[in-house]
């Protein structure tokens, strides 16, 4: 019984090598983008023969490694350009390791477009890796942190699908930059915290270098009352007023140099979190007079 050609290619085709670098038959190395015309069928549907330039022997080739067009790496990459890893430590089932500014050559496009074959320094193969991994000069991690840095985790508590969970003061190690693709990447830095099981991009504003204490006494989760001078409509519908009740859920994330001297607060009503000072937040709720006015105005 013979095989059919595919669809997509003729006998005579000129076609274009897409793949990984392999070794041919004669010894030399089939390389990305190498021209060749299509000479016969394959052993199955996936597969056809095509002779390569400078090689006189057919090679069996998948249909999924050819191009009918010169294949083009995106942003202008090219097969043996030295890129960097900027994401964190990450180790595969075959052996291989890739650590933050690992360098290492490019061998070919990945499974999509937004992919790319690289083959890193001391690995034995080829990994594919997303475009927003890798950079041509030396990545550098946002907020001046280095790779093995110490810092402290001083968001809100949260927990992750899998199982992870990040809590006020949990210790961490920075092991890259985020590579999420959006404009943020600036603002985070990629931290392995204690007892986790993968790195976690988190904003600079939530990590700290050293313990995040809380002022003025206060814990996460005591409950206090706004003592501040005026009202205020924050974001998102919340609001801002004085006697409102709320938890403390951790210390300032502003990043202003004031944070020493926040709280971060949940109020009762509002969506989100507010970062007050502690001087605005009494643990006693307060008791108007009668007939005191306890009107006040709204501030920015």
């Amino acid at each position: 019984m013979s095989v059919a050609v595919p669809e997509e290619f003729a006998v005579g085709d000129v076609v274009y090598y897409s793949g990984e670098p392999v070794k041919k038959s004669d010894g030399s190395t089939l390389a990305f983008g190498a021209a060749g015309q299509m000479s016969a069928r394959g052993q199955d549907i996936q597969r056809v023969e095509v002779l390569f330039e400078d090689c006189s022997v057919a090679q069996t080739v998948l249909v999924t490694w050819l191009s009918r067009e010169d294949p083009v790496l995106a942003n202008g990459l090219k097969v043996g350009d030295r890129v960097y890893w900027q994401g964190g430590k990450h180790r595969f089932p075959s052996g291989n390791c890739l650590m933050f500014g690992l360098q290492g050559g490019i061998t070919g496009c990945g499974s999509t477009e937004k992919k790319i074959k690289v083959l890193f320094d001391g690995n034995e193969s080829a990994t594919e890796a997303s475009l927003v991994q890798i950079c041509v000069k030396a990545p550098v991690i946002p907020g001046g942190y280095e790779v093995s840095d110490e810092v402290h985790y001083c968001g809100e508590k949260e927990t992750f699908t899998n199982g992870d969970t990040l809590e006020n003061g949990l210790k961490g190690e920075v092991v890259g930059r985020s590579t999420t693709g959006d404009a943020s990447d600036e603002k985070r830095a990629k931290i392995m915290f204690e007892g986790h099981s993968t790195g976690i991009a988190v904003l600079l504003s939530q990590v700290c270098r050293e313990y995040p204490e809380i002022p003025a006494g206060c814990e996460i989760g005591d409950t206090v009352f706004y003592a501040g001078n005026c009202s205020q409509k924050l974001g998102k519908g919340d609001k801002l007023e004085v006697g409102m009740k709320g938890r403390i859920t951790g210390r300032g994330t502003l990043m202003d140099g004031k944070d020493s001297m926040r709280v971060k607060v949940r109020f009762e009503g509002n969506k989100g979190p507010v970062n007050v000072f502690a001087t605005e937040v009494s643990k006693e709720e307060a008791v108007t007079s009668v007939g005191e006015d306890d009107s006040t105005s709204a501030g920015a």
